[in-house]
């Protein structure tokens, strides 16, 4: 038995299915990560459809037969997700309407001041920490082309980085978060101490303006 459910009947006793697109991705994962876990779904239960009527886990149109155009993907780390979604995030697939992991999130579309497929902050009362959750548009229902997506489970997302080493680093440097708030040295690689090191190996955007290295230290950057 695989990880996810790709049609049905809800609770409500309509009729379901998932669009191509995502259907292609669940398998990517179930065949890359086949561990099933307890957050893993594609449609709505009653609870969750009462507590976000509109969420995209609940088939559309809301009368009748309808498709399903989200996933939670259920991982073990913060890194085993990143290393899934790094790779998603970077292809700039336009069937991508928003991604939610860790507190943090990136859509196709840009919000506020913050460019698409841009990490940013995500306040919801569900965190999705134990799992991302990703939604697609329409065009995806009839597109189940290869998503990008990492195959690792993320064990290699840093190369050879120690993260909390980096996040020491970093903090150092004086480069900061997307937020612009300092890294938690957790030793845990997610949205946050990415933006990080993205703008430190750009050498911009810490308080001393020093690049970070592949070593994991400041660079001689003066």
């Amino acid at each position: 038995m695989g990880r996810f459910r790709y049609s049905g009947k809800n609770w409500e006793g309509r009729d379901w299915t998932v669009g191509d697109g995502t259907k292609a991705f669940g398998q990517q994962i179930e065949a890359s990560h086949p561990k099933r876990r307890g957050t893993d779904g594609t449609v709505a239960s009653k609870g969750h459809d009462q507590g976000s009527p509109t969420s995209d886990h609940r088939p559309r149109p809301f009368v009748g037969p309808g498709i399903v155009r989200a996933i939670d993907v259920g991982v073990g780390s913060m890194s085993e997700g990143m290393g899934i979604l790094e790779p998603l995030r970077l292809s700039r697939d336009k069937r991508i309407k928003y991604v939610m992991f860790h507190s943090s999130m990136f859509s196709s579309y840009p919000k506020g001041s913050t460019a698409p497929y841009t990490w940013r902050r995500y306040s919801g009362s569900n965190p999705h920490k134990t799992h991302f959750h990703k939604s697609v548009h329409p065009a995806a229902d009839r597109n189940g082309s290869v998503w990008e997506i990492g195959t690792s489970g993320g064990g290699n997302i840093m190369a050879s980085l120690e993260v909390i080493d980096t996040q020491k680093a970093l903090n150092e440097a004086g480069q900061t978060d997307f937020e612009g708030k300092k890294l938690t040295e957790d030793g845990e690689y997610g949205p946050r101490t990415h933006s990080a090191l993205v703008k430190g190996f750009a050498g911009g955007g810490g308080t001393h303006r020093h690049p970070i290295s592949l070593s994991g230290q400041t660079g001689e950057g003066g």
